[in-house]
């Protein structure tokens, strides 16, 4: 990347957004432009009280997403964790992966502050007649079960 970015910015200025707006291509959002290969990628940033998942995928997935309460599961493999959230547990699935490689310091803090906190701010980003658009957002809760296949993990 060719910039340094300021990922409290970066948030601030994404949740000031309404839902269905174009980002634009430079300054605050360029990192979206910059990272953006396919949908079902994410982006995880801090704004120090919390962490924001990014999360790229489809505006047909996205209107699929009902304000449900989802699941939240963390599995282990080796020096990976993945988190899987389930929206409409009860109806027409939609699920969203995210990999952290517990190697790398962020995706620990990352891990750290969600079983700390036990909130996930995540954040859908859609594709739309060339432009990424701000979609909807979710303060997920996280619950305690979440995390019991992964203790090994949270040694770190």
């Amino acid at each position: 990347m060719k910039n340094a970015y300021d990922a409290r910015d970066i948030i601030e200025k994404y949740t000031e957004l309404r839902n269905e707006s174009p980002l634009p291509r430079e300054g605050n959002f360029e990192l979206f432009y910059e990272t953006f290969i396919d949908r079902d990628n994410a982006i995880l940033l801090a704004d120090g009280n919390d962490f924001h998942v990014f999360y790229f995928t489809s505006y047909d997935i996205v209107e699929e997403v009902r304000d449900d309460v989802p699941a939240v599961i963390f599995e282990q493999f080796e020096n990976a964790v993945k988190c899987v959230i389930i929206f409409n547990p009860d109806g027409n699935q939609v699920a969203a992966v995210i990999a952290l490689d517990m190697k790398e310091k962020g995706h620990r803090d990352f891990l750290e502050k969600i079983h700390t906190s036990h909130f996930i701010q995540f954040h859908f980003i859609s594709m739309l007649y060339g432009e990424l658009h701000k979609m909807k957002s979710l303060s997920i809760a996280v619950p305690e079960a979440a995390f019991e296949h992964i203790s090994d993990a949270m040694q770190w």
